[in-house]
C-alpha cells in the first residue's frame, strides 16, 4: 500500500489565543488557548491522523525545545523522527478575534541549520521508502538551507522510486524543474511568482486565456494543486504534447505524404482543436458558518487530496503510484476531499 511521509525543515510552535474583540494598548483576556506543534509537513501528518491514517513526520528541530515539540506530536498521535540542530524552534502567536473575524500574528524565527542537516534528515526517511510512496517536502527553509538542498532531497527520493510533492515558497521555477517533483502545491501569489506574471488572471479551467497560468505551471511539474484561498482550488495534470501529422512532397512522386512533426507549442483548446496541455478541474471552497483561522488550510487541502488517492481510490496496478496519470474523476473527488479537509481546519476554534 502506498505510504505518505512528510519532511518539515522549518517547523513552528503555533500558539493561538481566541478573543472576543482585541483592544490595542490594553490587557486582553481569553479562556481559549491552543498550543500546537506545527509546520507545513507536520500539518499534513496531523490531518492524516485526524482521519485515522498515519503519515510519519520527519522534522528538523532546534535542540532547546525539541523534547517539548516531540511530546506535543506524541500527544496528537503523530509518529515522528527528528534531526536536532542547535537553537530554538520558531514560534508564531496568533490572536484570533472571533467578533471581527481577524487574525493577528506575531512571528519569531529562530534556529539555523546546514545543508548536511537537511540531507541527513532525508537519509533518515530514505530507509523507510518503498517504490510508489509519497514524500511531501513542505514549508519554508531555515537559514543555512537552500533550494539546492531541496533539489538534492527530491532527487534522492525520486531515484529510490518515491513520488515527491513540493510546497515550498523558497523554490523558483529553475529549482523546481531540477527537483522533478511529481506534484507542486503553490498558492496563487506563489504561482504568479513562479511564472513571473503577477497580472495573470485567476484560472477557471474553461480553456480560455486565464488558464495560461496553469499551463505554465504544468511545465514545472506533471501535477499541480493550486490553492485559491476562499475561492477554492484547481488541480491540473500535464498531458503529453501532440505529434501532429503534416504533409510534405517527395521528389519521387510529388505527392504529399504524412510526416511526423512534433510541435512543442501546439495545444488543444476550444479555440484551435489542438492537444490541450493539461486536464484542469476547478472547484469552489466549502462554505462554513465561521472561519476562525486559515492557518494550515493549504496544508490540509494537500492532505485531503493525497488522502483520497492513497486511502480511498481503489487499488490499480496502473495507478498514479506506479507512474500512471490520476484519472479525471478520481482527481475531482480528491480535490473535493482536500477542500473538505481545509474547511475542517478553518472551522476549528483556535
Amino acid at each position: 500500500m502506498t505510504a505518505v511521509y512528510t519532511l518539515t525543515l522549518n517547523p513552528v510552535i503555533d500558539v493561538h489565543f481566541a478573543l472576543e474583540g482585541i483592544v490595542p494598548g490594553a490587557e486582553n483576556y481569553t479562556k481559549i488557548r491552543k498550543k500546537i506543534a506545527a509546520g507545513k509537513g507536520v500539518n499534513i501528518s496531523r490531518a492524516f491522523k485526524r482521519h485515522g491514517v498515519s503519515a510519519p513526520a520527519f522534522v528538523l528541530l532546534g535542540d532547546s525545545d525539541a523534547e517539548l515539540y516531540m511530546k506535543m506530536l506524541a500527544s496528537d498521535g503523530i509518529e515522528a523522527e527528528a534531526k536536532l540542530v542547535h537553537g530554538q524552534v520558531r514560534e508564531y502567536v496568533s490572536l484570533n478575534d472571533m467578533v471581527n473575524n481577524t487574525e493577528t500574528r506575531i512571528c519569531f524565527k529562530a534556529f539555523s541549520a546546514a545543508s548536511s542537516d537537511a540531507i541527513e534528515l532525508g537519509s533518515m526517511l530514505l530507509h523507510r521508502l518503498q517504490p510508489g510512496d509519497v514524500v511531501c517536502i513542505s514549508g519554508g527553509l531555515p537559514e543555512g538551507v537552500s533550494p539546492a538542498d531541496v533539489v538534492k532531497l527530491s532527487n534522492m527520493f525520486r531515484e529510490n522510486g518515491a513520488l515527491t510533492v513540493i510546497d515550498c515558497a523558497a523554490m523558483d521555477a529553475a529549482s523546481l524543474k531540477a527537483a522533478r517533483p511529481w506534484l507542486i502545491k503553490p498558492n496563487l501569489s506563489e504561482a504568479k511568482a513562479l511564472v513571473n506574471d503577477f497580472s495573470a488572471p485567476v484560472p477557471d479551467c474553461s480553456g480560455g486565456a486565464s488558464d495560461s497560468l496553469i499551463a505554465r505551471l504544468t511545465e514545472l511539474s506533471e501535477n499541480v494543486l493550486l490553492s485559491l484561498g476562499p475561492a477554492g482550488a484547481v488541480y491540473a495534470r500535464r498531458i503529453a504534447r501532440e505529434t501532429r501529422k503534416n504533409t510534405r512532397k517527395t521528389p519521387a512522386n510529388g505527392s504529399a505524404v504524412p510526416a511526423e512533426c512534433p510541435d512543442d507549442f501546439a495545444y488543444k483548446t476550444p479555440q484551435n482543436g489542438l492537444l490541450k496541455p493539461f486536464c484542469g478541474i476547478s472547484l469552489p471552497a466549502v462554505k462554513i458558518p465561521h472561519c476562525y483561522s486559515t492557518v494550515g488550510a493549504g496544508d490540509n487541502l494537500l492532505a485531503g487530496f493525497l488522502y483520497y488517492l492513497v486511502n480511498v481510490l481503489p487499488a490499480d496496478p496502473e495507478s498514479f503510484s506506479a507512474g500512471g496519470a490520476i484519472p479525471e474523476d478520481a482527481a475531482r473527488k480528491a480535490l473535493e476531499t482536500g477542500l473538505n479537509f481545509a474547511a475542517e481546519v478553518c472551522s476549528e476554534v483556535r
